[in-house]
């Protein structure tokens, strides 16, 4: 996709937003009280066994977080701060060891090991080169969306 059409669909992304956080959703839904963020927030959302977690994409922060959801170490990485807020969710855990996470430059890098990974979990870099992450089932949502399907979720905010 060309740089042109990312811009023109962050700019529907923000315009549906707005459009919910002014005039809420444009169909009938049961009243969302989980004020937490704005009913057009989008959220990135992922679940391991019955566990689900949200990270908030619109709040900018870290690029990177570590976390456990469901008794598993994971972590999500992305950004609020890009045109388009996207994100992406990895178990932490390689050859029976669990990494910690940090951003070196634009490379997701392993504390451990040192390895640079990409954002599609493939180790690009360092002593684990080639290795790949197991991706973490994952979804984009607005914020009433999710909420409405997934009360009381707990919610990451940087």
């Amino acid at each position: 996709m060309s740089p042109d059409k990312y811009s023109y669909l962050a700019s529907l992304g923000a315009v549906a937003g707005k459009r919910v956080n002014d005039n809420g959703p444009p169909f009938p839904i049961s009243p969302i009280t989980d004020a937490r963020l704005l009913p057009g927030a989008r959220v990135f959302a992922i679940q391991v066994g019955d566990s689900h977690k949200g990270y908030a994409l619109d709040r900018g922060g870290p690029r990177t977080a570590n976390d456990v959801v469901g008794g598993s170490a994971v972590v999500v990485m992305g950004s609020g701060e890009a045109t388009i807020a996207t994100a992406s969710a990895y178990f932490s855990e390689v050859d029976g060891r669990v990494l910690k996470w940090s951003i070196e430059g634009d490379v997701l890098t392993d504390a451990q090991t040192g390895s640079g990974w990409s954002d599609a979990g493939l180790a690009i870099s360092g002593p684990l080169l080639g290795l790949e992450l197991v991706a973490v089932p994952s979804r984009t949502s607005m914020w009433f969306s999710l909420v409405g399907a997934l009360p009381g979720i707990e919610l990451h905010l940087p």
